[in-house]
């Protein structure tokens, strides 16, 4: 089986914003403000797409006094005194934030920020498909060969993607940790695993994987975990690999 990560592996990984939703008393300025200062330290590409944009409407961003990053959930930051999230519904549910009424976006991945225990707003950013994903995956089910997709992102957008690519099993919605679990049964249910990824959350997986197979722009950890490093941003490498 050949498992991929999903968000820059088999998605561009260049996110955009697509909606802004407000549910407090701040401005949308403010609002991105909050967001785009938590997001800065993080090189995560969601958190990357709403410096970006900050930046392009001129929206000044700030460094917190203190900053950190809850894995495959989001960032927390104290920012001008106050304790700010900026992350998934499931990094609310855990710090005990109650989650306001807004209508779901059909896809994308969505980012709440929360200032002082209450949501104010969520940003709505999405991704796109890498031209050379189909290719490569129709390649490897040619040969064969299992696919498989695993990520943290929600698993209505991992449907979206694994659907749209034709890949054979896709799990969504995972933690690090959970990525580990579900890559174990997979090898249990079918042998030998290929993992390919590029981010810090994947490199558990890389590590424990048969072989680990990272992109060359990834993350360092990424690059060390691996046992193959595909040097172009062409994932039609991996059925060249193999």
């Amino acid at each position: 089986t050949v498992i991929f990560d999903k968000t820059g592996t088999l998605t561009n990984g260049s996110f955009a914003v697509t909606d802004i939703s407000l549910c407090g008393d701040m401005s949308e300025a403010e609002l991105l403000q909050i967001c785009g200062s938590c997001e800065s330290a993080s090189s995560h590409p969601v958190a990357k797409s709403i410096a970006d944009y900050c930046n392009s409407r001129n929206i000044a961003v700030s460094v917190p006094e203190k900053s950190g990053e809850a894995a495959g959930r989001g960032v927390y930051a104290i920012l001008d005194g106050r304790e700010v999230f900026c992350g998934s519904e499931k990094m609310m549910t855990e710090k005990n934030i109650s989650m306001p009424a807004l209508p779901q976006p059909i896809t994308g991945s969505v980012v709440f920020v929360a200032v002082g225990g209450r949501i104010q707003g969520r940003i709505v950013v999405s991704d796109s498909v890498k031209p050379t994903s189909g290719a490569a995956v129709a390649e490897l089910k040619a040969m064969g060969i299992h696919t498989a997709m695993l990520t943290g992102d929600k698993p209505e957008n991992a449907e979206a993607v694994g659907k749209q690519l034709g890949i054979d099993t896709i799990r969504g919605g995972l933690m690090p940790d959970e990525k580990l679990a579900e890559l174990n049964n997979i090898r249990r249910e079918n042998g030998s695993v290929m993992f390919v990824g590029d981010g810090i959350n994947d490199a558990p997986a890389l590590a424990q994987a048969d072989v680990g197979c990272a992109l060359g722009g990834g993350s360092d950890i990424a690059i060390e975990s691996a046992d193959i490093i595909i040097m172009k941003n062409d994932l039609r490498a991996v059925p060249r690999a193999v």
